[in-house]
């Protein structure tokens, strides 16, 4: 579990694919303030020569708005798409997630093989060392034959070179 959540918050993977939910939402923003009309202020000053006028200088000031009536369909189908391009990131991401998740139990259940041939490759070596010196007394008393005793050397040997390649797949801490 602690392996899983490591690889959950520092893989990069999940690090753009939470980037990419991001964006993805900040487009439905976007998507939502086509729908908000335009507000636009002004404010004029305005300077006249005219004597007629009870003031020769004021100020011209005011809100306009617009709304963007023949561009609806076009920002619904823009939220729409929007809306969904989220949630296939949203999705993308727990997809990464799963991922990731299985890579690391296959990695940890690799390690733990590793670990078990390790442990197994040295118990034949021990085994086939204790039965290699019993082959080796019988042969010196002239119990067995040479063929059967260099049957059981090459065994041996074979058995620590499973032994050699075990520790070199994995080397215990």
């Amino acid at each position: 579990e602690d392996l899983i959540t490591e690889a959950l918050l520092n893989h990069p993977s999940m690090a753009i694919s939470d980037r990419e939910a991001a964006v993805e939402k900040e487009k439905i923003r976007a998507a939502v303030t086509a729908f908000i009309p335009n507000l636009i202020g002004y404010a004029n000053r305005v300077d006249t020569s005219d004597s007629h006028q009870i003031f020769t200088n004021y100020w011209l000031g005011g809100i306009n708005t617009a709304i963007t009536l023949f561009d609806g369909f076009a920002n619904i189908n823009y939220y729409k798409a929007a809306k969904e391009l989220h949630k296939a990131s949203l999705l993308r991401r727990d997809q990464a997630t799963i991922t990731l998740m299985i890579q690391v139990i296959r990695a940890s259940d690799q390690v733990q093989i590793a670990k078990d041939k390790v442990i197994l490759a040295e118990q034949i070596e021990r085994t086939n060392s204790m039965h290699l010196s019993e082959v080796q007394k019988q042969y010196k008393q002239g119990l067995i034959q040479t063929s059967d005793m260099l049957t059981m050397t090459a065994e041996a040997q074979s058995a620590d070179v499973q032994n050699i390649q075990a520790i070199f797949q994995y080397v215990p801490d």
